[in-house]
């Protein structure tokens, strides 16, 4: 499974967790545009506990400060890209 994939999955899962409905229009603009913008669909709750799902669903640490500034999906999908590779 690729990174984009697993960003993905980790977005679409927190979704419906919280009982959000229309998850795969929402994926569908996801892949048609990476630039989508987390805020719009994540509060900072949301966006914190989507960034605990990807810390476990990819074995890595995102601090803080880089939760911050990662703004849209291509952000995290680059972000996640270069701290599995390192």
């Amino acid at each position: 499974m690729n990174t984009k994939q697993i960003v993905l999955d980790a977005l679409i899962t927190l979704l419906e967790q919280k009982g959000m409905s229309g998850t795969e229009r929402i994926r569908k603009n996801i892949i048609q545009n990476p630039g989508f913008m987390l805020s719009d669909i994540l509060d900072s709750v949301d966006k914190v506990e989507f960034f605990l799902l990807l810390e476990d669903a990819c074995k890595i640490n995102v601090s803080d400060e880089d939760q911050d500034q990662l703004e849209t999906f291509a952000h995290v999908v680059d972000y996640v890209d270069k701290e599995i590779c390192q």
